[in-house]
């Protein structure tokens, strides 16, 4: 009977720990710093007919003719349009990016409604791959960015950790070290700007499914790459939050609309590449040769310096033997 006590007892305060570390108290998706699985469709889209499958898709999952394709008249849709500014982040060794995850500071611009709450918004998003067999899934965690007007508190002079709520700080740390990424490592790489067409479904007035049209544009350094993505995505809160059995009814509406979309469009080509990846792929962005090069920049570095020591060394011991020189001059 003891023995079960007190295993209850570490099973319960375990149980608080690990709640308290993911802030999932309710073990609901919604909040900040709480696992997220988003599922979407990508589809690399021909710039050349990119205005033509807008249309398409505006028409087509226009507001009046849902509840006939959804079988359902619960559904609505709305129009939108933003500017998305990414900044990623990540190591000397580029892990983020060669495991297919991602680490971006996000800002948003809403262009067709300057007054909306979500205009100007900044967000530090973390997306893990392979999370589960499902390629079409990844998680995602989000933490809210916030400006202080003093660098007194710990990280605070850090460029990826210094732009995250410092109540949050400790949780980012220790999420990314469980996937061996020292957080205090990270430093901006690729931009990523997109122009953002958006068509939102809800059902019964919440968010359900959105289709994005991304007009993108990378930079990193001195390379620049334009590209055109559409992507299907059912809303992250719903997914995670629904049972098997509604995850793939949810599932089958995209793949529906994928369908729909490759017969009517067939040089549309289905791409699960991240945005990330595809841009460093696009600029031709070779992580081994930029490991290769970082390791003869270390190098040529520590023969410079070795060099520089040697010299300021000898410089001393030449000054140093000039003076006794001189004293012994004087003296004879």
């Amino acid at each position: 009977m003891k023995t079960f006590l007190k295993n209850a007892v570490l099973f319960f305060c375990s149980f608080l720990l690990i709640s308290n570390v993911y802030g999932q108290e309710d073990f609901s998706a919604e909040g900040s710093n709480v696992l997220r699985i988003e599922n979407e469709v990508k589809l690399a889209v021909p710039e050349s007919i990119s205005v033509e499958v807008w249309n398409y898709l505006t028409t087509k999952y226009a507001d009046e003719n849902l509840p006939e394709i959804m079988s359902d008249d619960l559904f609505d849709s709305k129009i939108d349009e933003d500017l998305i500014v990414d900044q990623y982040y990540d190591n000397l060794d580029f892990q983020l990016l060669s495991g297919s995850n991602g680490i971006r500071h996000r800002k948003r611009f809403v262009i067709m409604d300057t007054a909306s709450r979500k205009n100007g918004r900044e967000l530090m998003q973390i997306k893990i791959n392979n999370i589960n067999s499902n390629e079409q899934s990844r998680g995602e965690y989000k933490y809210p960015v916030k400006y202080y007007d003093t660098n007194k508190e710990k990280y605070d002079n850090l460029a990826f950790l210094g732009l995250i709520s410092r109540e949050y700080r400790e949780s980012v740390v220790f999420l990314l070290n469980k996937h061996g990424i020292d957080a205090t490592k990270l430093f901006p790489t690729i931009i990523v700007e997109q122009l953002r067409k958006r068509l939102y479904i809800t059902k019964r007035d919440q968010p359900f499914l959105t289709i994005t049209l991304d007009y993108v544009t990378s930079k990193y350094k001195d390379k620049e790459c334009k590209f055109v993505e559409l992507e299907l995505e059912l809303n992250e809160i719903c997914y995670t939050e629904s049972d098997s059995a509604v995850k793939a009814k949810m599932e089958g509406i995209t793949n529906d609309i994928k369908t729909g979309l490759i017969e009517k469009f067939p040089s549309i080509k289905q791409d699960q590449t991240p945005k990330y990846n595809k841009s460093a792929n696009y600029m031709g962005l070779d992580i081994n040769k930029i490991k290769e090069s970082r390791v003869k920049w270390v190098k040529t570095t520590i023969i410079i310096v070795s060099i520089c020591i040697l010299a300021i060394v000898a410089f001393l011991v030449l000054t140093r033997k000039r003076r006794k020189k001189s004293r012994h001059s004087i003296k004879f």
